[in-house]
């Protein structure tokens, strides 16, 4: 799911702190310098304005910033913890540094009866998908809502 590696505060150039008005405020600033047809090199264009468009979908709606929040708050708490052990052991050989690793890996999960900090951030991730799907079914709705009903062609 290479999709959320971008955060997506950082596409509007926000803290996660931002407001809504700070949001809608930075996407239009974005959008008239990032649009493709603004731009010489179109490709690049279209993938950039692509992450501001989804940046700002996300980002706007309640249940889908959380589900984001979340897997911002999963891969931190699993990066930190990341550090910290390769601080603790860096004198050591690489071969008993992954056993220790390993072990300490399995007695916490053993202790604590919980996911893995790398599931953690999975189950987040998986979350975020399924806003961003329940995201575009809405709009899928709302433009077959403005179309009127299957088959009406205006004429009586």
């Amino acid at each position: 799911m290479a999709e959320f590696d971008d955060n997506l505060y950082e596409v509007l150039g926000l803290t996660q702190d931002a407001t809504d008005d700070q949001i809608k405020a930075a996407y239009r600033k974005l959008v008239l310098v990032k649009h493709p047809d603004k731009r010489e090199d179109k490709e690049q264009a279209q993938i950039e304005f692509r992450q501001l468009q989804k940046a700002y979908e996300v980002l706007l709606d309640a249940q889908a910033r959380k589900a984001f929040d979340d897997v911002l708050a999963a891969q931190r708490r699993r990066g930190s913890f990341a550090k910290a052990q390769r601080t603790s052991t860096a004198g050591w050989g690489a071969e008993r540094q992954k056993m220790r690793e390993k072990l300490e890996v399995a007695e916490r999960e053993a202790a604590e009866g919980r996911r893995t900090k790398e599931d953690e951030v999975e189950v987040a991730r998986r979350r975020l998908q399924q806003e961003i799907e329940r995201l575009r079914r809405t709009r899928e709705l709302e433009r077959k809502a403005r179309r009127g009903p299957a088959g009406s062609d205006g004429s009586s």
